[in-house]
Formats: C-alpha cells, sequence, structure tokens
C-alpha cells in the first residue's frame, strides 16, 4: 500500500475507526471540563474565605456565574459530595471572613438560596464556611 508521506497516522485509519476515536476523546473530556470547573470554583472559594478576595473573585468570575449560577452550583454540589466524610480543618481566618463579610449583606442575608450580584460571594462563603 503506498501512502503520502504527508498524511497522518490518523488519516490511514479506517473512518469508522476515526469516529470512534474522536467521540471517546469528546466523551472523555466532558469530565476533564467539569473537574477543571470544580477545581477553579473550590480555590477561588478557598482564597475568597481565606482573606484574598481578589484572587478569589476573578476565579469564581472566570466560571461565568452572572450569565449561569447553575454551574456554580453544580460545582458546589460535587465539591460537597466529594468532601462528604471528609474531616476539612476550618480555619479561623474563614470565619473571620464570613462575619466580615456578612456586615456588609443588607439584602436577603439569612436566605442562602437567594442570591443577587450584592451577596453573591457571602452566600458563596456562607456555604462553605457552614459546610466544613
Amino acid at each position: 500500500m503506498a501512502t503520502n508521506r504527508n498524511c497522518s497516522k490518523f488519516e490511514l485509519l479506517p473512518t469508522d475507526l476515526q469516529t470512534e476515536i474522536i467521540w471517546r476523546l469528546a466523551k472523555m473530556s466532558r469530565p476533564a471540563v467539569r473537574s477543571y470547573q470544580k477545581a477553579v470554583y473550590l480555590y477561588g472559594i478557598i482564597k475568597l474565605c481565606s482573606g484574598e478576595p481578589a484572587i478569589g473573585r476573578a476565579m469564581i468570575d472566570s466560571l461565568g456565574w452572572m450569565e449561569n449560577k447553575a454551574r456554580v452550583d453544580n460545582c458546589w454540589r460535587r465539591i460537597k459530595q466529594s468532601l462528604h466524610g471528609v474531616r476539612v480543618l476550618q480555619l479561623q481566618s474563614y470565619t473571620a471572613t464570613y462575619w466580615n463579610t456578612k456586615a456588609t449583606i443588607t439584602c436577603h442575608p439569612d436566605n442562602v438560596e437567594e442570591r443577587c450580584d450584592n451577596c453573591f460571594y457571602y452566600k458563596q462563603i456562607t456555604k462553605f464556611v457552614f459546610i466544613i
């Protein structure tokens, strides 16, 4: 079988096998993206809680919560499930950040599920501080 030296090895595979490889790679990438989002969210919330709000907000903002809060909610739900049964050290800075942030919230501070642009980060801090 004569082959063109410029063609890739992938192109030499039968078409149905190419399709199968592409399908499997696409399927594998979805969990990787979700795992990446979960890591970004967790890093952001830890930075928020440990007194580095600029970094924490930038990380959480990169998930696009203003357009789609469900993405952040899914990250939180998966992290909470991952932490179930794991003893996590709660630092004093976490609770201090919680109380300092709570003092600035004037809109529905007691309803964790109702979040506006003003109280979003506070509600995320609240969930994290009181779950660990």
